[in-house]
């Protein structure tokens, strides 16, 4: 047997189980001599999660020693009833293939794998918000003493999918490979949409979250550099707040933004970077201005969900002068809050925007005034306050073509 460290769940790796009803599961106890399986033992005082292959060897897992959810019923001990089960049941039914990240429920998590590459099919359990997922799965497989390190930052920002034994009961080795031989670490699985392709896939891959302490927004990834990643995003999302600001990508995963957002001269417009690994979509961009009447589609996070929404309409106004801060772009997308800084496509599959505006805006308080003092007429108005109001990719383009490096 390989003998492991055994993984301390503190209060700092706060597990928010899932709702999963358990009542009529089984009561897995330690399996009998020359079977293997999953079982919540307290012999040793603080309840743990252990496996025992085919021949006895005994493998910690986990031990249960942080209070942080007593308070709401999941005592360390009944945590250990829970997730033991859990794991044992996937065992029983050949579903712990691979153990690796992911996100079920908008909320990141350990959870297992048919494959490497493939999506989280089974919940082990649930991180607390902006916990570092793929480091808390290596600290959830607790490996042998001096034999492995952490990963390296490289490593530490692709996905592992760790290998298992998929519930084979004639395995004699420790259930989980040694980790210089089980980890396998990929990207996933993202297709390749092109201009004229699947536009609203486009948008689901390209359109990224921005979260900070007191709100959130959207933004589009525009370029790649190695594994710095820059963000188009709108000004207004990242102005505010000079707090924490996180970048949720459409893996779910999150990352810290590199340096300071860099505004775009007077335009609503930032720039914001990260960096990863991962292999992630940009968001083609489109050299032509749209015309009045060209589909459009606008995609972003609304805040009262912080579920991804794609937004279809067409362009309303293409004003001949710009309003405060580069708004020029009218649409009849319904743009809600939270959806800022979102990217707006054109059929072809091209960014050719940003948002920043929903529609009825109160006239009253010089919203739909134009940036250089006058008043739209009457009836231009009207078609104002029902658009919503985007920034043109032209004002980045321009931005960057006078700012190298940008």
């Amino acid at each position: 047997m390989i003998e492991q460290q055994l993984t301390k769940v503190l209060a700092t790796t706060a597990i928010a189980l899932c709702a999963l009803t358990v009542a009529s599961a089984p009561s897995y106890a330690r399996p009998n001599v020359g079977e293997s399986g999953f079982w919540c033992s307290t012999s040793t005082g603080a309840p743990v999660t252990l496996y025992q292959n085919p021949q006895g060897a005994v493998e910690p897992w986990i031990e249960w020693t942080s209070d942080y959810f007593s308070g709401s019923g999941y005592d360390p001990a009944t945590r250990c009833q829970l997730v033991s089960k859990r794991l044992e049941s996937y065992r029983r039914n050949r579903m712990l293939r691979y153990i690796t990240v992911g996100q079920m429920n908008g909320q990141n998590v350990i959870c297992t794998a048919n494959q490497v590459n493939g999506i989280c099919q089974n919940l082990i359990y649930t991180l607390r918000p902006g916990q570092d997922p793929i480091g808390s799965l290596y600290n959830l497989l607790a490996w042998r003493q001096g034999q492995v390190g952490m990963p390296s930052t490289e490593e530490s920002s692709q996905i592992p999918y760790i290998r298992g034994k998929d519930g084979r009961s004639s395995a004699t080795a420790p259930f989980f490979s040694a980790l210089g031989t089980a980890v396998k670490t990929g990207k996933l699985p993202i297709s390749l949409p092109i201009p004229g392709g699947d536009v609203e896939n486009l948008a689901r891959q390209a359109t990224i979250r921005i979260k900070t302490s007191k709100s959130s927004g959207s933004g589009a990834i525009v370029q790649r550099q190695g594994q710095t990643y820059t963000v188009l995003t709108s000004w207004h999302v990242v102005a505010f707040d000079k707090g924490d600001r996180t970048i949720v990508t459409s893996d779910g995963l999150i990352h810290q933004l590199l340096g300071v957002p860099q505004r775009l001269g007077d335009a609503d417009l930032a720039i914001a970077k990260f960096r990863s690994a991962i292999e992630y979509k940009v968001a083609p961009i489109g050299a032509q201005q749209p015309a009045v009447g060209e589909p459009l589609l606008a995609a972003g996070f609304p805040a009262e969900t912080g579920a991804l929404a794609v937004a279809q309409g067409f362009v309303e106004l293409l004003l001949p002068k710009s309003l405060p801060q580069g708004y020029s772009l009218g649409y009849t997308n319904e743009v809600k809050i939270g959806m800022s800084g979102g990217p707006i496509f054109n059929a072809k599959g091209f960014l050719v925007g940003i948002n920043g505006r929903g529609k009825y805006r109160d006239p009253g308080f010089g919203v739909y005034a134009f940036e250089d003092g006058s008043e739209p007429t009457p009836e231009l108005l009207e078609k104002m306050v029902k658009s919503s109001w985007g920034i043109p990719i032209s004002t980045y383009l321009q931005f960057v073509s006078s700012h190298p490096g940008s």
